[in-house]
């Protein structure tokens, strides 16, 4: 069998983040369609926030019972079950199903229609890295939580990852065998790598603060007192997030538009993400199409490093310490000549691998070969 249509399914958001890798991908077939999920009764907001008040009286934690909300058993076949009744409506039958994530299944009863995955995170990732995001009422709910994602993972006709973290999860997590498993990367929010001059000298810092704690914010926040300490000019951007500090040289934006954030990166010397988990780190991809060189921390919970030079495009720590952190900002920002190295190498790994076209072109080549010619 050929794949001439393949349908894409996934959360709304997902699919919006996304939209890059689709129009790459859509060069390779004949037909590709987005299906986003439809809400289920009870993501109605006055529903919503009953359950989550519920949820956050039971564990103590709000952000946590949000998590709950979308992350449970009962949610989990909801979803799949109404995706799967979307797809039996559409008046066709797709060749292949491409969903997004993990959070549930293209299908739940029909097996007709072969899937594939593209997954940036798991559960057990979640649970080890980052236990707000796998939060459960009980050992139960958990067990069961597990149960429907690896049914999900072994129903698939193969799996991409985003990087080999995923991958190894997969393998020794899940028991998913490794000769369905591709690592393919992901790439930039921007369709286009920027062309023009990138110069340095403004001693400016950026940092995502979207999810503060768990992107190392705290961290970065005691290296920049220290930073200050021999440059006195320096200066932390912060975007994502609203918040109050009074420490010297820090600026909050809160959320910025894509062309805000192109002015912010020309203005930029180094992007710091000294998370303690991040699936990918896509926001670095973004820095580094605009020549922003990187200073990033490795370990099981971040996956992006696996893709990095240490000392090429950027610098890799390999531990979260402040003052190993603060030591590195001042040595690149006191040396532009090697943050315009930093900045070529980083632009070429963004060309050469971390974008769309490779991404997609990868996706579509394993398809041909392990989903149209086995069935």
């Amino acid at each position: 069998m050929e794949v001439k249509n393949i349908l894409v399914t996934g959360e709304p958001l997902f699919l919006e983040r996304h939209q890059f890798l689709f129009t790459e991908l859509s060069k390779y077939v004949d037909q590709l369609n987005l299906l986003p999920r439809d809400n289920e009764w009870y993501e109605a907001r006055p529903i919503a926030l009953l359950l989550k008040a519920y949820y956050a009286a039971r564990i103590g934690s709000i952000s946590k019972a949000h998590s709950l909300l979308q992350k449970n058993q009962k949610a989990f076949a909801l979803k799949s079950k109404r995706v799967e009744q979307q797809i039996s409506q559409l008046g066709y039958i797709p060749d292949l199903v491409l969903h997004i994530f993990g959070t549930y299944s293209p299908f739940w009863n029909r097996s007709n229609i072969p899937y594939v995955m593209y997954l940036d995170y798991t559960m057990a990732l979640a649970e080890r890295n980052w236990q707000p995001w796998a939060c459960f009422i009980n050992s139960k709910e958990r067990n069961a939580w597990f149960e429907q994602e690896q049914q999900t993972y072994n129903r698939s006709k193969y799996l991409f990852t985003m990087s080999n973290v995923v991958k190894q999860s997969l393998i020794k997590d899940y028991n998913i065998d490794a000769n369905k498993i591709t690592v393919v990367g992901t790439a930039s929010c921007f369709d286009k790598l920027y062309e023009g001059e990138k110069t340095f000298g403004t001693q400016q810092i950026l940092f995502n603060g979207s999810d503060f704690n768990r992107k190392g914010g705290d961290i970065l926040f005691e290296a920049f007192k220290l930073v200050k300490q021999t440059l006195p000019d320096a200066k932390l951007v912060v975007i994502g997030k609203e918040m109050e500090t009074s420490i010297p040289g820090i600026e909050v934006l809160g959320s910025v538009s894509a062309s805000e954030l192109e002015n912010i990166l020309l203005d930029t010397d180094l992007v710091v993400a000294p998370a303690r988990c991040e699936p990918f780190g896509i926001f670095l991809i973004d820095a580094m199409s605009y020549g922003v060189p990187y200073i990033v921390v490795e370990g099981e919970g971040n996956g992006i490093t696996e893709f990095l030079s240490h000392e090429v495009d950027g610098i890799v720590l390999n531990e979260l310490n402040s003052e190993l952190l603060a030591h590195s900002i001042i040595r690149l920002l006191s040396d532009p000549c090697l943050l315009s190295s930093l900045s070529k190498a980083a632009q070429l790994k963004v060309k050469t691998k971390l974008n769309w076209n490779t991404v997609a072109k990868t996706i579509a080549e394993t398809i041909a070969i392990y989903v149209s010619f086995n069935g």
